[in-house]
């Protein structure tokens, strides 16, 4: 399979507890109901925040075959309507992961960094700027990790 963006599901909103991990962001129980999955990897990418003061600044929460991440960003971007659509690009810059609320994690992540790191551009790569709600035909995301 690959990555989709999609509507989160009321079942799948309970399978993968996410109204949990939006305590971490200090959401209501229901915020954030989309996301960018990779079903056959169960790998999923969900946009959780950003700062309307540095408005590039961005948090996500990366859930990897079971391992959870908050990763924060410095996101750049830009594009243009064209008569073929919208076209545009996203550069994404990594500022950190938060730390681990199990301790596995860390471990996972040292274990199989590479193949994390992969999946976590081919999410980002298929999120283009705003996941399901992108108006994008085209999109190209760069990073700087």
């Amino acid at each position: 399979m690959t990555f989709v963006n999609e509507k989160i599901s009321v079942d799948d909103f309970a399978k993968y507890g996410l109204a949990e991990v939006n305590k971490d962001f200090l959401f209501g129980p229901d915020a954030v109901r989309y996301w960018t999955i990779d079903r056959g990897k169960n790998v999923y990418f969900r946009w959780m925040k950003g700062n309307w003061q540095e408005p590039m600044e961005q948090q996500v929460s990366f859930f990897w075959k079971g391992a959870l991440f908050h990763i924060d960003f410095k996101v750049a971007g830009g594009g243009e309507k064209t008569a073929d659509g919208w076209k545009g690009w996203t550069h994404w810059s990594w500022k950190g992961v938060r730390r681990f609320k199990n301790p596995n994690d860390q471990m996972i992540l040292e274990a199989h960094r590479e193949e994390i790191i992969a999946d976590l551009k081919d999410a980002l790569t298929a999120y283009k700027d705003a996941g399901i709600l992108s108006r994008r035909t085209e999109s190209i995301a760069t990073f700087d990790f």
